[in-house]
């Protein structure tokens, strides 16, 4: 009868530690501690651009999970336009196609974010497949690079005679003919400007409502729904014409896939 007892017990503990090697679970509720780490990539709209993100993450506990974060992204001036040359002729307006631009942009404003961040689920799911709700939040520095904006414009020569269309960037020398929409006939391209770069630093943070459907299953499936600030320690020249900032307040949505191990 003791051997029985010794042999069940034995059976019963070799079970228990095979299923946390291998996350076999007869209790979904134990999921959350199968696994150590998640990665994932993170798309992101905000109401100024777009970004792209990959972050790493220790789970902490059944609720919590830190990370680590690298993203890149752009952020636009709440008055950027973009419009299209018009040319009228007897009597028309035609637009030229290819001819689309920003009217007063000086700058294109890219940045590269590190952030610690970490995110909690409120409770745990009633079903395995159900939605978990939770918050994030995260905060770190920001490096901002600005590209310079060029346009190409339709310059006469010295003696009056003919034009030339020419690439220009914006500067004070040159503001008379970069705001002249009689001039402008198009956008030179992202890529014009790209070797000629500025930067400007910050600090950046956010905070969201995190949802997962599987929040503990070996995928990573999830939208955060928030507000971020980003903040620099100047004036980001985006635009000529129009009052720029220190301070960028924006809602985001974004979306994230990965897998946890």
């Amino acid at each position: 009868m003791r051997l029985m007892l010794i042999i069940s017990l034995i059976l019963t503990v070799a079970v228990a530690r095979a299923q946390r090697v291998t996350g076999a679970t007869i209790d979904s509720r134990l999921q959350g501690i199968v696994y150590q780490e998640e990665s994932a990539v993170e798309l992101k709209a905000h109401t100024a651009g777009l970004s792209l993100a990959y972050y790493k993450g220790i789970l902490k506990n059944y609720y919590t999970t830190s990370y680590k974060k690298i993203e890149i992204g752009y952020i636009r001036h709440p008055k950027e336009y973009r419009q299209s040359v018009n040319r009228s002729g007897s009597g028309l307006s035609v637009i030229i196609p290819g001819s689309s631009y920003v009217y007063g942009k000086q700058n294109s404003f890219l940045y590269v974010k590190a952030s610690v961040g970490r995110k909690r689920y409120l409770s745990e799911k009633t079903r395995r497949k159900g939605i978990a709700v939770g918050y994030s939040y995260e905060l770190g520095p920001t490096l901002g690079i600005l590209k310079p904006y060029y346009l190409q414009v339709s310059v006469e020569n010295d003696l009056g005679t003919s034009a030339n269309i020419v690439s220009i960037r914006y500067r004070e020398d040159n503001e008379d003919i970069f705001l002249d929409r009689t001039a402008i006939r198009a956008h030179s391209g992202f890529f014009t400007g790209i070797d000629e770069p500025s930067l400007v630093v910050g600090a950046h943070a956010r905070a969201s409502i995190h949802l997962a459907p599987g929040a503990y299953d070996q995928f990573v499936k999830a939208m955060d729904i928030g507000i971020q600030i980003d903040a620099f320690t100047r004036r980001v020249p985006i635009m000529v014409i129009e009052q720029n900032r220190y301070v960028f307040i924006n809602l985001f949505v974004s979306v994230h896939l990965g897998k946890r191990s």
